[in-house]
């Protein structure tokens, strides 16, 4: 008897088991995709995010034979709907929208934490990366854009030469800043980025576009970077960059059929300029809305040659960050203009004042002519040196964004779709006759920044 109420108890648990597994199922949306709901093997949920930045859902079913399910970004709600197939450890979908339209493909790789793979509209010609996790179940509010992006200043040794870092990490894996060797006077920049492994391969570049070397490296649960540094000759070391400072970043994204936006800016204690650069963000990102409404709001239906086809980016990049200032540039950049703009990034976090022109040179001194004659006398050490399409492009540019850096002030171009954006830095002994009286000037004179 005894036994007999054991096999009871077990076939009860199954049955059980069995039963709730078919009730949740029976509950689940996405299994009136399948002709036959019965024979569906398996639900799953997931979250992501594309591009590392706009928030969505997926709900998976499979039935031995198929894969079917849902997309939704959560912000918009907007919706879209997956057919496809999986193959050993990989997963190819079509991307549909409500209208039965194929709108884009999602291929990807699973993973012991997920799916990782890339979006692309239905002309191959737009794309995104795709990084989902798997969750027990769906979620239904969307996370913080700006987790996961961030701006560290790191400090570590290259050979014996002692080596600073300035990083941001922006959404699309994108990754970019400053390096230079301290005992050194020139700064080169970093661009690159992180793949869907979180490895990270970035290049550095000098001022006139030369190769000066490449990094390779990840981050470690204490934010140390562990790093190959392969010097343009070939040579490699191999370093670990500990993090000084970490500044979080204020971030405001949104998706849905047709557009999709992002704003990146970094954040500190001092709350003069968080609502400074807050407000020019903002007010950007404002015209930026408004601008894809109109274009959306012409058609009643969008369809899927309009898929994410309006676009709008804006980030950062900073040079210097200390106690007594922030300094770098804000960059704008949406699918409908022809080159990304830029605006200076000074701040004086002592004043809590926007640092200007007027408040490090001299009235009569034409900063804009002397950098572009700076950077004219330096033209036959550029890349582009015998290029005379740049030449001549070059002569129409202004030079009016301008930075601080540790050797000297930073002055830019506009952007050129081949080009990109062309600057020279100008020591601060050179430029040292032209300067008013200025505590940060001063500072940086001194070596003491």
């Amino acid at each position: 008897m005894k036994c007999n109420n054991i096999v009871f108890l077990i076939f009860f648990s199954l049955f059980s088991a069995m039963l709730s597994a078919q009730t949740f199922w029976t509950g689940e949306p996405v299994l009136g995709l399948f002709e036959k709901p019965e024979k569906v093997e398996w639900v799953k949920y997931y979250k992501g995010r594309f591009n590392d930045i706009n928030d969505v859902v997926l709900t998976l079913a499979g039935d031995g034979k198929d894969i079917k399910g849902k997309m939704e970004y959560l912000r918009s709600k907007t919706v879209f709907y997956l057919v496809g197939e999986a193959k050993k450890n990989n997963i190819i979908l079509q991307e549909y929208d409500p209208e039965g339209l194929i709108t884009g493909y999602l291929k990807g790789e699973y993973t012991e934490s997920g799916i990782r793979g890339t979006w692309q509209n239905v002309d191959n010609n737009l794309g995104s990366n795709l990084k989902l996790e798997e969750v027990k179940n769906k979620v239904e509010v969307p996370s913080y854009c700006g987790d996961n992006k961030w701006v560290r200043i790191y400090t570590g040794n290259i050979g014996k030469d002692k080596a600073r870092m300035i990083l941001q990490k922006n959404g699309a894996g994108k990754v970019m800043g400053s390096f230079i060797f301290l005992n050194k006077t020139n700064t080169q920049k970093i661009k690159g980025y992180s793949d869907t492994f979180d490895n990270y391969y970035l290049t550095i570049k000098d001022e006139m576009n030369h190769p000066q070397g490449k990094i390779e490296g990840s981050f470690d649960d204490k934010n140390k970077f562990n790093v190959n540094y392969i010097k343009a000759s070939g040579k490699e070391f191999t370093a670990t960059f500990h993090p000084d400072v970490n500044l979080p970043v204020g971030c405001h994204e949104y998706a849905d059929y047709a557009t999709s936006y992002d704003v990146l800016y970094p954040k500190t204690r001092n709350e003069s300029f968080n609502e400074w650069i807050e407000e020019i963000m903002l007010a950007w990102n404002g015209n930026a809305k408004k601008y894809m409404n109109e274009i959306v709001s012409m058609r009643q239906t969008p369809i899927p040659s309009m898929r994410q086809m309006l676009r709008a980016h804006a980030w950062t990049d900073i040079d210097v960050y200390n106690k007594d200032l922030i300094s770098g540039q804000m960059h704008f950049s949406s699918s409908w203009t022809k080159n990304p703009t830029s605006q200076s990034l000074n701040f004086n976090l002592k004043s809590g004042k926007e640092i200007l022109a007027k408040d490090i040179f001299k009235a009569e001194f034409d900063y804009v002519a002397y950098a572009k004659k700076y950077m004219k006398n330096r033209l036959l050490q550029h890349a582009y040196a015998k290029d005379t399409s740049f030449i001549e492009w070059l002569d129409t540019q202004q030079f009016e964004a301008f930075n601080f850096r540790s050797e000297g002030i930073y002055f830019a171009t506009g952007y050129h779709p081949l080009y990109g954006r062309q600057s020279v830095t100008i020591p601060y002994k050179k430029l040292k006759a032209f300067f008013v009286k200025n505590d940060i000037i001063e500072n940086f004179m001194k070596g003491k920044y």
